[in-house]
């Protein structure tokens, strides 16, 4: 029989210290490299044991304090090689993984290793927010343009983050948010809210809430990372890192308990928020812990949004969840391309993937705007399930699941090969099983730029993307003016200084309908007369056009002549802007 050798530390582990104010575990202690990790008994149902390490391989020992007969260390596919000696359980950790120890009847233990701390700010540094080690109560913390907030190891800081307008913030260390008091379910106030923000990071820190709100939002948010984090939630509504409207997003290496959706991506209030499009939102490599409510993974409720493309979540281990896996109840208007889920497994038998486009509790019920959206190349590739019914349900013939892929997925062993194995409506179209998958491409004609790809704001009426096959693309832009002055604007980028042609495709079944172009605030043409009796666009010469530099400008269309109460509709298909 192998027995327990003692370890010689090394220095390629530090121990980070647990919840100051946690009880030490009865349970479980904790050896990594040589040296005692401390493991505390935390109030999310967890056991908790954190600790760094570099480069080399660490060997790990977890001994329990009491006999038990069988055990699991997951996630299955990093491939940790386990020995048992008596109740010592014994692995070596290539990597800095997130690990969950369980035995049957007894509380779950998390091992969370991090990478060493890199760049460990100067505490004099005045664009440095400080927290040394200890308890400390910091209330609101608002970090301004170019700051750190930096929570050492060991500190516990009682309070909330909220970051609003700000770039280039950064928010590190080894430290714990505890977000009880501040972060307040009644009120919404998050636990982490970078809104409206530009290129920042949350980095190596955890986050306790104890039935507050949602634990992280970024919302309005360019160029966010949020790496090698640990959130443990307790309490409807504890949701582990939502977004809302950003671009160029990662979250990643990072561990999620949760009482809600661990990923909770949706749009959610589009006259309070407007409509950024959402691109290029990446999960990697996560383990998420979901119970009492909510989903491992949330694509939704609230979608009020235009567009959302090239969303990707892999690498992601659901050890527990709620109501379902990956969920999607998908219920307002936003058009989604390119949702992609790759190498997830999902452990328990139960639900696992339930998606379905249709008017919930969470639809708009503001008045605002009632309408439905569309999935448009969506993948499920290497995804593996123990059980439970995988179910896909579109609105109607034009609010549609279209395009999806089963590629190498399976439930209980067995390979999803065939539509038997997937519950759909009619509304789900062209669906593929093991066969390559091809993602939408909407790369437009040279020389036009299609309305509904281009980020867009409304004011005075509602927008929305529709389904129209004699659109250019298959699609079209439709904004219902409610007032007058009415408008709606799109970004368009102009690639080169120059002279320009600009012509734009448009339609308005409303007969005497009159709209104003403008550029930069620049007006272009004035009453343009769009009514179109028939099926066709009407082409609008905008003529002669110079531009002084390339770059971004906003295109205005007003709308003139609306009466109180009336509502016009604008059929928007393509811009042709050709150089000269």
């Amino acid at each position: 029989m192998s027995t327990k050798r003692a370890q010689e530390p090394v220095a390629n582990v530090v121990p980070v210290p647990g919840h100051p104010l946690a009880p030490p575990s009865a349970l479980y202690s904790v050896n990594a490299g040589g040296h005692a990790v401390e493991v505390k008994h935390e109030r999310y149902d967890f056991d908790v044991a954190m600790f760094t390490m570099g480069e080399a391989p660490v060997l790990v020992d977890v001994t329990v304090e009491e006999a038990f007969d069988t055990f699991s260390l997951k996630p299955d596919r990093y491939g940790v090689e386990v020995e048992r000696i008596q109740n010592t359980i014994r692995f070596t950790l290539a990597e800095p993984h997130k690990l969950v120890l369980q035995i049957p009847g007894q509380p779950p233990l998390a091992l969370i290793a991090t990478p060493f701390e890199t760049d460990v700010p100067d505490p004099l540094d005045p664009s440095v927010i400080y927290f040394k080690p200890g308890v400390t109560d910091a209330g609101v913390i608002r970090p301004k343009d170019g700051q750190t907030v930096y929570l050492a190891p060991g500190s516990l800081v009682k309070g909330r983050i909220e970051a609003r307008g700000v770039d280039n913030v950064t928010v590190l260390g080894r430290g714990l948010l505890e977000t009880e008091g501040y972060s307040i379910r009644d009120e919404k106030l998050h636990g982490i809210l970078f809104d409206h923000c530009k290129n920042v990071k949350v980095e190596g820190i955890g986050v306790r809430s104890y039935d507050t709100w949602w634990q992280t939002l970024f919302l309005n948010t360019i160029n966010a990372e949020v790496a090698q984090v640990n959130l443990f939630g307790i309490g409807v509504n504890t949701d582990g890192v939502d977004i809302d409207a950003v671009k160029d997003f990662l979250v990643r290496d990072s561990f999620i308990r949760c009482e809600d959706d661990g990923l909770g991506w949706h749009a959610v209030d589009a006259a309070a928020n407007g409509e950024m499009i959402t691109e290029n939102a990446l999960a990697d490599n996560l383990v998420i812990w979901n119970t009492k409510a909510g989903n491992g993974i949330r694509i939704g409720a609230s979608m009020e949004a235009q567009l959302w493309r090239n969303i990707t979540i892999r690498n992601v281990d659901i050890l527990m969840h709620a109501r379902s896996g990956i969920m999607s109840d998908y219920s307002d208007w936003a058009w989604i391309d390119n949702l992609k889920f790759e190498n997830v497994t999902i452990e328990k038998p139960s639900v696992p993937i339930n998606f379905k486009i249709e008017k919930t509790s969470y639809s708009n019920s503001t008045g605002y705007l009632q309408e439905r959206g569309h999935m448009h190349g969506l993948l499920f590739e290497n995804v593996k399930m123990n059980g439970g019914g995988i179910y896909l349900k579109g609105a109607d013939a034009a609010h549609r699941i279209h395009s999806v892929w089963f590629n190498n997925c399976t439930k209980a062993g067995r390979l999803i090969d065939s539509p038997e194995d997937v519950k759909t409506n009619q509304y789900v179209t062209n669906v593929h099983f093991n066969e390559p998958f091809q993602p939408i491409d909407r790369t437009p004609t040279p020389g036009f730029i299609e309305f509904e790809d281009c980020d867009s704001r409304v004011g005075g009426g509602v927008q929305y993307i529709a389904d129209v096959p004699s659109a250019s693309l298959g699609r079209l832009r439709v904004f219902e003016a409610r007032e007058a002055g009415a408008y709606i604007e799109h970004e368009i980028t102009v690639p080169d200084a120059g002279a320009y042609s600009m012509t734009f495709l448009a339609r308005a079944p409303s007969a005497g309908m009159r709209v104003d172009l403008s550029i930069n605030g620049h007006m272009v043409q004035e009453g343009m007369d769009l009514s179109s009796a028939g099926a066709g666009f009407k082409s609008i010469d905008c003529g002669e056009l110079i531009f002084d530099e390339s770059g971004t400008r906003t295109v205005r269309l007003s709308v003139n002549g609306l009466s109180a109460g009336d509502t016009s509709r604008l059929e928007l298909d393509a811009i042709q802007l050709v150089a000269r």
